[in-house]
């Protein structure tokens, strides 16, 4: 329980330590200035109120944090010791001044009476922007140490301003010491509202860019006098004001640092204290990309359960990302949601490899499988491909070009690939889903302007056609390997690409009406602007799959396995679908358009299982949370491309319309295909 009388002035601590006065106090604890009897010199003197064993455990830990740290803008810890019954002790250097949030309650003076501060009036913007340069080399100094530390609790009250000028970032009590393997922290969870980001709620785990979202809101509150509209409730839907509608003396530069300071996803922030600093600093080249606004969209409240995707703190990279060939993946025997990255995984490095043995194909559950002998199995194998299909696909319907003003039901032709394109109207649909995933959470409105949308997905002989025209090489080909199913694993294969799709002895001879595979991100976004279209953005997917209606699958609200190509067989392992198996009457792909019953509501086919298909945003779990509600792209970067629609190995969860996936930029797979998208 805690303890909450403060010392009284004249009290003596040890038998050293005397308290001259008490500086400040909060819930837990007070902070004093002291006298050290034997130094003789002034001190300050932490108390924690709280006892117990994990009071006393969490007091230590910060003690250890600051005892190591060595920096002109950090206090130097001098001692630590508890007293029976009476809480814990952290003693410190006494630094002279007085912390941000007094300032900012301190009078002013006004034609020579002493006035309150303005409510929407800071400090002057040269004087405080210099104390920030020199907060952010602090955080630099400590995100960079070994292990990196996350202050975890900036705010103004914890920045002291010393009479020369020097800023002092003080008070660790809920650090965190940053693990960057597991990408998560260890310590504390507490928020202060209105400077903690929404991951410190624990929706993801903190690292360094939650200091930098809180250093932002500082600096907000510094320069216009208002405590920030609180994460949570921007993310409910309740706009951040702008630093300049409150203090319009605030330059243009300085409220574009702060907005993206404080995005609320971690990866449209400043990376690095050091990126902060230097936009801080004014350097042109730190501040790309700012936004102006940042005021949220969803109206409904943030996931209850943690969101599953972790952030690395790398950037993305412009180069297909790879994993060495030769790895053998293991059978599956239940699918379950997990952010994968397994196709064309980077690197060959030992955790990379964990990483893709563990979500390849949807799965955490691996069991041990003999290296695969893959030049025994591809013949046979490939054989499967052109087997007749029971079930003889019907044509297309193909409607007249379109009237001046097209409708639901117009089409037109692409004269670059003979593809289909249908048209979906301008207008209001609900996204996500309240039934999945938290990564399909909260479910909000989006409006999107009309455009066009492929009506299958891209087969072999259009891709063939436009190899031909630009004798493009795709990543797998580039690369030399694929990832392919043989025979009881999953495994990366020499001289598997779209032409062989499970090696060299495999062929797309006679599959030229079946979607193409083993293309990556790269590939298909090149053939989109060959043909003159683009990957369309997730919404754009997702309204074309389900209408506006609110549909679980593209033809309503029940699972048909007669509707689409999903995962009916036992050949790969004993999951079968709702009505199967043998439902769909084919072993692994289909051609394109097969399953007339499964058409969406804009005439769209195969939305749901055939292949999964690119979009062409990023995919960051938690974007939903502040997607902006008219035609939404997808977050500004990230670690994996959107994936949609699920494919003829998943099953009913990974097929609905609402459903997300995600895979590295430059991997694929037999299971991996594509259409585009054009506007108007």
């Amino acid at each position: 329980m805690p303890i909450d009388a403060p010392l009284q002035t004249g009290a003596v601590l040890i038998g050293r330590y005397r308290i001259v006065k008490m500086l400040g106090q909060g819930g837990f604890g007070a902070v004093y200035k002291a006298w050290d009897t034997r130094l003789n010199a002034p001190c300050a003197v932490k108390e924690n109120f709280e006892i117990g064993e994990e009071a006393a455990r969490q007091f230590a830990r910060e003690a250890s944090i600051l005892a190591n740290l060595r920096h002109p803008n950090l206090p130097k810890v001098m001692d630590h010791f508890s007293v029976q019954g009476q809480g814990q002790y952290l003693v410190m250097e006494y630094v002279e001044g007085e912390d941000l949030q007094t300032k900012l309650e301190a009078p002013v003076q006004n034609t020579g009476v002493s006035v309150q501060r303005s409510a929407v009036s800071g400090l002057p913007e040269a004087q405080v922007l210099p104390w920030f340069a020199q907060i952010c080399d602090a955080l630099t100094y400590l995100h960079t140490r070994t292990p990196p530390i996350i202050h975890r609790d900036l705010k103004p009250a914890n920045i002291r301003i010393c009479p020369d000028g020097t800023a002092m970032l003080v008070d660790f009590g809920i650090a965190k010491l940053y693990d960057p393997l597991k990408r998560t922290t260890l310590g504390a969870r507490a928020v202060t509202p209105g400077y903690a980001p929404f991951e410190q709620y624990g929706q993801e785990p903190t690292d360094s860019r939650t200091d930098v979202y809180a250093l932002g809101a500082t600096v907000y509150t510094a320069l216009t006098g208002q405590t920030p509209v609180e994460s949570i409730a921007r993310i409910g839907g309740r706009p951040l004001p702008t630093p300049r509608s409150l203090n319009p003396a605030i330059s243009i530069q300085a409220e574009a640092v702060i907005l993206k300071a404080m995005a609320l996803l971690p990866d449209q922030r400043f990376q690095s204290a050091a990126e902060l600093k230097a936009a801080v600093s004014g350097q042109p080249s730190a501040v790309n990309g700012l936004p102006s606004s940042v005021a949220g969209h969803p109206s409904t409240p943030p996931p209850a359960k943690p969101l599953m995707t972790v952030y690395p703190t790398v950037q993305p990279t412009a180069a297909p990302q790879v994993a060495a060939p030769g790895t053998a993946y293991a059978p599956l025997t239940q699918k379950r949601r997990l952010p994968w990255g397994w196709i064309g995984a980077g690197g060959g490095a030992l955790a990379l490899l964990v990483v893709v043995l563990t979500v390849v194909i949807g799965s955490m559950f691996i069991h041990p499988t003999p290296t695969v002998d893959v030049h025994g199995t591809l013949t046979a194998l490939a054989l499967s491909l052109t087997r007749t299909p029971t079930a003889t696909p019907k044509p297309l319907p193909i409607t007249a070009t379109p009237t001046l003003r097209p409708g639901i039901g117009s089409t037109l032709i692409s004269p670059k690939d003979g593809m289909t394109l249908v048209y979906v109207p301008a207008g209001d649909f609900t996204m996500g889903s309240n039934d999945g995933a938290d990564d399909e959470k909260p479910i909000h409105t989006v409006y999107l302007d009309a455009y066009w949308i492929d009506q299958v997905e891209v087969t072999n002989a259009m891709f063939a056609e436009f190899v031909a025209a630009t004798d493009y090489q795709t990543d797998s080909e580039i690369q030399g390997w694929a990832i392919a199913w043989l025979g009881n694993g999953w495994v990366e294969v020499n001289g598997a690409n779209w032409q062989h799709p499970h090696g060299p002895s495999s062929g797309t001879s006679g599959l030229i009406d079946y979607p193409v595979v083993q293309v990556s991100w790269n590939d298909a976004k090149t053939y989109c602007e060959w043909a003159g279209r683009r990957l369309p953005t997730e919404a754009e997917w997702e309204k074309a799959a389900r209408g506006t209606d609110e549909r679980i699958y593209p033809w309503g609200n029940k699972f048909d396995c007669r509707k689409g190509n999903f995962d009916d067989e036992t050949q790969f392992d004993s999951y079968v679908v709702p009505g199967g198996p043998n439902c769909d009457n084919y072993l692994e792909t289909a051609p394109v358009g097969s399953f007339q019953s499964g058409v969406s509501p804009y005439q769209v086919y195969d939305m749901a299982g055939n292949v999964w298909e690119w979009i062409n945003d990023w995919y960051v779990s938690i974007y939903y949370l502040s997607a902006p509600y008219k035609n939404p792209t997808g977050p500004s970067s990230g670690s994996y491309r959107g994936l949609r629609g699920g494919s003829w190995y998943y099953d009913g969860e990974f097929v609905r319309t609402s459903d997300r996936y995600n895979g590295i930029q430059g991997g694929r797979g037999l299971h991996i295909g594509f259409r585009c998208a054009a506007s108007p």
